[in-house]
Protein backbone atom coordinates (compact mmCIF):
# COMPACT_ATOMS: atom_id res chain seq x y z
CA UNK A 1 0.00 0.00 0.00
CA UNK A 2 2.78 2.26 0.42
CA UNK A 3 1.91 3.78 3.90
CA UNK A 4 2.66 1.37 6.17
CA UNK A 5 0.02 -1.87 8.16
CA UNK A 6 -0.77 -0.92 11.38
CA UNK A 7 -1.85 -3.33 13.72
CA UNK A 8 -3.67 -2.26 17.20
CA UNK A 9 -3.48 -4.80 19.96
CA UNK A 10 -5.99 -3.23 22.00
CA UNK A 11 -8.98 -3.95 19.15
CA UNK A 12 -7.16 -6.43 17.94
CA UNK A 13 -7.30 -5.01 14.50
CA UNK A 14 -5.07 -4.24 11.10
CA UNK A 15 -5.37 -0.63 9.40
CA UNK A 16 -3.96 1.81 7.04
CA UNK A 17 -4.48 4.93 5.38
CA UNK A 18 -3.38 5.33 1.52
CA UNK A 19 -4.23 7.70 -1.81
CA UNK A 20 -5.43 6.20 -4.65
CA UNK A 21 -2.99 6.21 -7.26
CA UNK A 22 -3.63 6.94 -10.93
CA UNK A 23 -2.67 3.67 -12.33
CA UNK A 24 -5.09 2.21 -10.78
CA UNK A 25 -7.86 3.52 -12.89
CA UNK A 26 -10.79 1.33 -14.39
CA UNK A 27 -13.27 3.89 -16.00
CA UNK A 28 -11.74 7.30 -15.94
CA UNK A 29 -11.71 8.59 -12.28
CA UNK A 30 -12.53 5.72 -10.69
CA UNK A 31 -10.38 3.32 -8.89
CA UNK A 32 -10.57 -0.55 -11.18
CA UNK A 33 -12.39 -2.76 -9.13
CA UNK A 34 -9.96 -5.84 -8.85
CA UNK A 35 -7.50 -2.66 -7.16
CA UNK A 36 -9.84 -2.27 -4.74
CA UNK A 37 -10.27 -6.33 -4.15
CA UNK A 38 -6.55 -7.35 -3.68
CA UNK A 39 -5.80 -4.13 -1.52
CA UNK A 40 -8.72 -5.61 0.89
CA UNK A 41 -7.56 -9.66 0.17
CA UNK A 42 -4.30 -8.44 1.02
CA UNK A 43 -4.86 -6.45 4.47
CA UNK A 44 -7.42 -9.58 5.45
CA UNK A 45 -3.97 -11.39 4.73
CA UNK A 46 -1.79 -9.39 6.94
CA UNK A 47 -4.48 -9.63 9.83
CA UNK A 48 -4.22 -13.19 9.61
CA UNK A 49 0.20 -12.92 9.77
CA UNK A 50 -0.21 -10.34 13.08
CA UNK A 51 -3.11 -12.68 14.49
CA UNK A 52 -1.64 -16.05 13.90
CA UNK A 53 2.36 -15.90 12.82
CA UNK A 54 3.04 -19.60 12.92
CA UNK A 55 -0.18 -20.17 10.66
CA UNK A 56 -0.27 -19.02 7.06
CA UNK A 57 -3.93 -18.97 5.05
CA UNK A 58 -5.16 -19.17 1.21
CA UNK A 59 -8.22 -17.46 -0.15
CA UNK A 60 -11.22 -19.96 -0.50
CA UNK A 61 -14.00 -16.98 -0.84
CA UNK A 62 -14.17 -13.38 -1.36
CA UNK A 63 -17.04 -11.67 -1.61
CA UNK A 64 -17.57 -7.90 -2.27
CA UNK A 65 -19.91 -5.09 -2.14
CA UNK A 66 -18.82 -1.63 -3.25
CA UNK A 67 -21.24 1.14 -1.22
CA UNK A 68 -19.57 4.46 -3.28
CA UNK A 69 -17.20 4.93 -6.05
CA UNK A 70 -13.63 4.51 -5.23
CA UNK A 71 -12.30 7.59 -6.91
CA UNK A 72 -8.54 8.53 -7.89
CA UNK A 73 -6.29 10.72 -6.07
CA UNK A 74 -8.43 10.74 -2.60
CA UNK A 75 -7.49 9.32 0.65
CA UNK A 76 -8.63 6.35 2.07
CA UNK A 77 -8.56 4.73 5.43
CA UNK A 78 -8.72 0.34 5.22
CA UNK A 79 -9.27 -1.46 8.66
CA UNK A 80 -9.86 -5.53 8.66
CA UNK A 81 -10.95 -7.48 11.55
CA UNK A 82 -11.23 -11.16 11.95
CA UNK A 83 -14.69 -12.30 12.89
CA UNK A 84 -14.42 -16.09 13.42
CA UNK A 85 -12.13 -18.85 13.54
CA UNK A 86 -12.18 -22.67 13.41
CA UNK A 87 -9.90 -25.26 12.99
CA UNK A 88 -9.76 -25.08 9.77
CA UNK A 89 -10.50 -21.33 8.33
CA UNK A 90 -10.27 -18.06 9.65
CA UNK A 91 -13.80 -15.64 8.19
CA UNK A 92 -12.21 -12.07 8.00
CA UNK A 93 -13.76 -8.57 6.88
CA UNK A 94 -12.06 -5.39 5.57
CA UNK A 95 -13.67 -2.22 5.48
CA UNK A 96 -12.40 0.70 3.14
CA UNK A 97 -13.61 4.72 4.01
CA UNK A 98 -13.00 7.75 2.23
CA UNK A 99 -10.86 9.61 4.81
CA UNK A 100 -13.12 12.99 5.56
CA UNK A 101 -14.32 14.91 8.49
CA UNK A 102 -12.95 13.68 12.06
CA UNK A 103 -14.16 10.08 12.70
CA UNK A 104 -12.35 7.40 10.45
CA UNK A 105 -14.98 4.78 10.72
CA UNK A 106 -17.98 6.60 9.72
CA UNK A 107 -20.23 4.49 8.21
CA UNK A 108 -21.37 7.39 5.49
CA UNK A 109 -18.03 7.29 4.04
CA UNK A 110 -17.91 3.15 3.72
CA UNK A 111 -17.10 3.32 0.33
CA UNK A 112 -16.23 -1.05 -0.30
CA UNK A 113 -16.72 -4.13 2.05
CA UNK A 114 -15.16 -7.54 1.34
CA UNK A 115 -15.95 -10.72 3.62
CA UNK A 116 -13.12 -13.20 2.68
CA UNK A 117 -12.77 -16.62 3.94
CA UNK A 118 -8.67 -17.70 4.84
CA UNK A 119 -8.09 -21.80 5.17
CA UNK A 120 -5.59 -22.24 7.61
CA UNK A 121 -2.48 -23.99 7.06
CA UNK A 122 0.79 -24.85 8.76
CA UNK A 123 4.26 -25.20 7.34
CA UNK A 124 3.15 -28.54 6.40
CA UNK A 125 0.20 -27.82 4.60
CA UNK A 126 2.12 -25.46 2.37
CA UNK A 127 5.11 -27.45 2.14
CA UNK A 128 2.77 -30.02 0.24
CA UNK A 129 0.71 -27.01 -1.41
CA UNK A 130 3.92 -25.01 -2.26
CA UNK A 131 6.35 -27.18 -2.03
CA UNK A 132 8.41 -25.11 0.77
CA UNK A 133 8.77 -24.46 3.88
CA UNK A 134 6.81 -21.88 5.15
CA UNK A 135 8.09 -18.26 6.01
CA UNK A 136 6.18 -14.96 7.05
CA UNK A 137 6.90 -12.79 4.01
CA UNK A 138 9.57 -10.88 4.94
CA UNK A 139 7.73 -7.28 3.85
CA UNK A 140 5.42 -8.54 6.86
CA UNK A 141 8.24 -8.53 9.64
CA UNK A 142 7.97 -4.75 9.51
CA UNK A 143 4.77 -3.93 10.79
CA UNK A 144 4.39 -1.00 12.68
CA UNK A 145 2.18 -1.95 16.37
CA UNK A 146 0.37 0.26 18.57
CA UNK A 147 0.27 0.34 22.25
CA UNK A 148 -2.81 1.38 23.99
CA UNK A 149 -2.45 5.05 23.31
CA UNK A 150 -1.97 4.84 19.68
CA UNK A 151 2.14 4.75 20.19
CA UNK A 152 4.13 2.72 17.55
CA UNK A 153 5.94 0.02 19.59
CA UNK A 154 8.18 -2.76 18.98
CA UNK A 155 6.94 -6.11 18.62
CA UNK A 156 9.78 -7.60 20.31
Amino acid sequence: LGSGVYYDAETKRCFSCFEMLLDWSGFPGLVHGGIISTIADELAHYQLIVSDPNRAGFTTDLSCRFHAPIVLKARYYAVSRIMKVDQKKYDMEVKIYREKGEKLEDEKNLCFTITTVFRRADSNVMKKVVGAKFYPPRHLLNYHFLDTNGKIINPD
